[in-house]
């Protein structure tokens, strides 16, 4: 993408699930600003959506705690880059049983990665523990 002929949007917001709405709305009215097709557009928003739901189901150190969304759109792709401010795990699950009662628990939430990567053409994820946790999925446009 030439810098130049991209267009970002840009919003940061609580990570909390009183924040789903507005990233929602953002999501939606970025992506009509693209020549992806209604269909595709529907898409490439329920794919954003999985990821921001189960960062903000996943409960954080932090509770300033927030997640970055930017949308670069050019005429070649959407590019949505995901940031999450919260960038230090522990699950707590430090032996085989207890990681095996975590997969059989009925709570368990996970994001449909094959789900996601049906919709994205490139998916990368960057995490550095205490510096970066960070979700870059692209849409070329065809």
């Amino acid at each position: 993408m030439l810098e130049k002929d991209v267009k970002r949007e840009e919003i940061t917001l609580a990570r909390s699930s009183s924040s789903l709405r507005e990233l929602r709305t953002f999501i939606r009215d970025a992506l009509s600003r693209t020549r992806l097709g209604e269909y595709d557009r529907g898409l490439v928003a329920l794919a954003v959506d999985e990821v921001v739901s189960a960062m903000v189901d996943s409960p954080g150190e932090s509770s300033a705690a927030t997640i970055g969304l930017q949308i670069d759109i050019s005429n070649v792709a959407v590019k949505v880059e995901i940031e999450d401010s919260e960038n230090h795990f522990g699950n707590g699950l430090n032996d085989e049983a207890a990681l095996a009662e975590a997969r059989k628990s009925k709570n368990r939430r996970e994001i449909a990665v094959y789900f996601i990567c049906e919709i994205m053409d490139e998916i990368y994820y960057t995490y550095q523990r205490g510096f970066e946790n960070r979700l870059v999925m692209v849409k070329f446009l065809e």
